[in-house]
């Protein structure tokens, strides 16, 4: 896991240095991530280690899920004009992306409190560590919580905007209404000109 959000990390820099839009949080949560995993590397706990199978085996299958959800979405943007080929992903499924992170959300809530969990059951865990691997076990903990904590709240905030954007896209009117009339107008010339 280490090794796997190093590669994520220098990729994601690579993006946002070309312009990609990955939000903030995502990636400050993969250098968190480099450290926990780091943590949980070099300390061997026989009482947290099934928990974390369970935990790593989730969050491969919501990876695995939101690969197809990423894959679906460019699909979507190329076929519209809105990506080039030199975007990063492969061709996936061809259906309504909206719909498709209505579907995701449950999974990924379920696995940010997973990742709440974990950081509980460490904290009950660390006063029986033993007294030099004790701030290991609370600097795991924090770290589950805000991992948890700031995934819920970004994906919260992403499904409104998405949300937003689906209710706007899906009624007429309100793009009427929110768009100005010089841009309207721009906009029939344009159409009127092809």
């Amino acid at each position: 896991l280490v090794w796997f959000y190093c590669n994520l990390t220098m990729k994601e820099s690579i993006m946002i240095a070309n312009g990609s839009r990955i939000r903030t949080w995502w990636q400050v949560q993969h250098y968190i991530d480099i450290l926990l995993y780091a943590l949980l590397l070099i300390r061997a706990d026989g009482d947290f280690s099934l928990q974390f199978s369970l935990y790593i085996f989730y969050m491969s299958g919501c990876q695995v899920l939101q690969f197809y959800y990423q894959a679906g979405s460019l699909y979507k943007m190329r076929a519209l004009g809105r990506a080039t080929h030199m975007e990063v992903s492969a061709e996936g499924l061809r259906v309504k992306t909206y719909a498709d992170l209505q579907f995701l959300s449950p999974f990924f809530v379920l696995l940010y409190i997973f990742q709440f969990y974990n950081g509980y059951t460490l904290f009950h865990l660390a006063p029986n560590a033993r007294e030099d691997e004790r701030w290991e076990v609370y600097v795991n903990c924090a770290l589950f919580i805000s991992i948890s904590l700031g995934n819920l709240f970004t994906l919260i905030h992403v499904v409104i905007l998405k949300h937003q954007i689906h209710k706007l896209v899906k009624s007429p009117e309100l793009i009427r209404r929110n768009l100005s009339n010089s841009l309207l107008s721009s906009l029939g010339k344009e159409v009127k000109s092809q």
